[in-house]
């Protein structure tokens, strides 16, 4: 399977690869949404490039989430 990029992704669920590419989309554009990756990483836990993302997510955030996780171990990371 492959992402929006053309590159490879490892995960056989459209819909997976889907949310993926549109966290990228809406990093890239600092568009407001990007915490939906979040509810992906709970959908499809065996998803890397999610898991990834979502790790992202809460290692760059600006959020007390992210500030209060960053001692701990992300309840999406494996």
């Amino acid at each position: 399977m492959k992402d929006a990029r053309g590159l490879d992704v490892t995960g056989n669920d459209a819909a997976a690869v889907a949310a993926a590419d549109d966290f990228a989309a809406r990093l890239l554009r600092l568009d407001q949404g990007v915490e939906a990756i979040l509810d992906a990483a709970k959908r499809w836990p065996d998803t890397p490039i999610v898991q990834l993302y979502a790790a992202a997510f809460w290692l760059y955030g600006q959020t007390e989430g992210a500030i209060a996780r960053k001692s701990g171990s992300s309840a999406c990371a494996r």
